[in-house]
């Protein structure tokens, strides 16, 4: 919170572990921000704050992860980018898959990674899918040396390799910002 005297403005800023700022605005009165401030402290959901509080903006994906929706966002997010940054004949293959669907995916160099946790923190023991040259893909585990590496020829061919090797009783991903926040 930050106090500007000579605008009369009572900045807020919300934040989440993890995601950063996930809602923000000013008031003119250090009561209003009070009480946004017991509001968030006690746990109150952020879409109820924001509509409460209609001066705040909200980021969208603070709202999933707070809803306990991270998982679907991601999701969500991933089915939109570009082709340029992801090949989205893996992304949909993958999403057909409930057991990665549950999972809460990352996209970095064009590969296609999955967590058990919704956080984008590195260490994972779920295989991983990097493009190869010619349409090729690698199956491979960033962290754990003892899962072997092995090649598909297709999108989907790599798909069935990862969920082959999911570990026992693996997924859906906890929802760490939600339970977190709300004791789930």
């Amino acid at each position: 919170m930050e106090l500007h005297p000579e605008r009369r403005a009572v900045e807020i800023t919300l934040s989440l572990p993890l995601l950063g700022v996930a809602g923000f605005g000013a008031t003119d009165t250090l009561e209003v921000a009070v009480d946004v401030a017991r509001a968030w402290q006690s746990g109150m959901p952020l879409a109820e704050i924001a509509t409460a509080w209609e001066f705040l903006t909200v980021s969208p994906e603070a709202v999933a992860h707070d809803q306990g929706k991270g998982v679907e966002y991601q999701w969500a997010s991933i089915r939109e980018l570009s082709p340029d940054l992801i090949d989205q004949k893996l992304v949909k293959a993958a999403y057909a898959k409930p057991e990665l669907r549950s999972l809460f995916p990352m996209v970095g160099h064009g590969s296609l990674q999955f967590r058990r946790r919704t956080i984008s923190a590195p260490g994972s023991d779920i295989p991983s899918i990097f493009p190869m040259a010619g349409g090729r893909w690698r199956v491979i585990s960033l962290w754990d040396r003892n899962i072997p590496e092995r090649t598909a020829d297709t999108a989907e061919e790599a798909v069935r390799l990862v969920v082959a090797g999911l570990p026992e009783g693996c997924g859906p991903a906890v929802e760490v910002i939600h339970v977190a926040r709300h004791r789930a």
